[in-house]
């Protein structure tokens, strides 16, 4: 079960998301006098929606409870202005940061279009789905990997892996430079130092390590039999001969490689599952329900 809290602006089109939530999927909209942490925490087992009049120091409050998603609605400007029906000065007046504090809703619904295209909008974010709450193995994995990349110091770019058997982490690496040697980053790799160098050249004068290999080196053989690795980019050919021997099953990435096509051939041929899937570290998510561009 899920608990909703919707703000955004005024005129955003926030009451018309609650009254969505009400008719559609069958939320329970609960008033201002009864939100609290104890009230829903007695009544989780149902689907609640309410309406965040204080998000500063209403969503920090709610996010403690597993169950708890927020949903910020904003609108342009001009169509928020079309919708006042006297005047506009609680919109021209309204000094409440609403930048930063969309940016810590999960979810973001852009109300730019028709009342159709909103429910059409609402429909593909799939509300219930229990992702929002809790992130699939894969997801959670995927973001480990990308956090991983973020210790790289590598000139070219950041890689991070994450080695995983039975939903247990065996390892995780990134790539960058061997143990004691100095940092790409300081200049003591030349190849990646050298901006001419394309993806896939001159990778037998590179000094570091990728990020599988990192992960390969720290888990072992016997640990990485049969398990699975997340790399937030598709691994080069040289790393999947190498995750090919030590026995790894699946493969799992995010971002796209210059030897794509290469590595997927070869982990076809030694039946290897390979599996792209997208990575979002951070919230929100947003979600336009009229397309910016035709």
């Amino acid at each position: 079960m899920v608990l909703i809290g919707v703000c955004g602006p005024s005129h955003s089109g926030k009451n018309t998301v609650l009254e969505y939530l009400e008719d559609k999927l069958s939320f329970n909209i609960i008033s201002k006098e009864k939100i609290n942490l104890e009230y829903v925490t007695r009544n989780w087992q149902r689907n609640m929606a309410f309406r965040i009049d204080n998000p500063i120091e209403q969503i920090p409050k709610f996010k403690k409870r597993p169950f708890f998603v927020s949903l910020g609605v904003e609108s342009p400007l001009n169509l928020r202005m079309k919708r006042v029906e006297h005047n506009a000065n609680n919109i021209l007046n309204d000094e409440t940061p609403w930048g930063s504090i969309l940016s810590s809703c999960q979810v973001i619904v852009v109300n730019n279009g028709s009342l159709e295209d909103l429910w059409t909008c609402i429909d593909s974010i799939d509300i219930l789905d229990p992702k929002w709450i809790r992130p699939p193995w894969d997801s959670y994995f995927m973001q480990l990997a990308e956090l991983a990349s973020h210790r790289s110091n590598c000139m070219k770019r950041r890689v991070g892996a994450v080695l995983v058997k039975n939903s247990i982490i065996m390892a995780t690496g990134y790539n960058g430079t061997p143990r004691y040697y100095p940092n790409c980053l300081d200049g003591y790799c030349a190849r990646c130092n050298d901006a001419d160098v394309k993806c896939g050249q001159k990778l037998d004068e590179c000094f570091c390590l990728h990020a599988e290999e990192n992960a390969l080196l720290e888990a072992g053989r016997d640990r990485a039999n049969g398990g699975t690795i997340y790399c937030n980019t598709c691994p080069c050919i040289g790393c999947a001969k190498k995750i090919a021997q030590v026995g790894i099953k699946r493969v799992v990435y995010s971002v796209s490689y210059g030897m794509d096509s290469l590595t997927k051939e070869f982990f076809r041929a030694v039946n290897i599952e390979l599996l792209q899937h997208e990575v979002q570290l951070n919230y929100p998510k947003t979600f336009y329900s009229k397309p910016l561009y035709n």
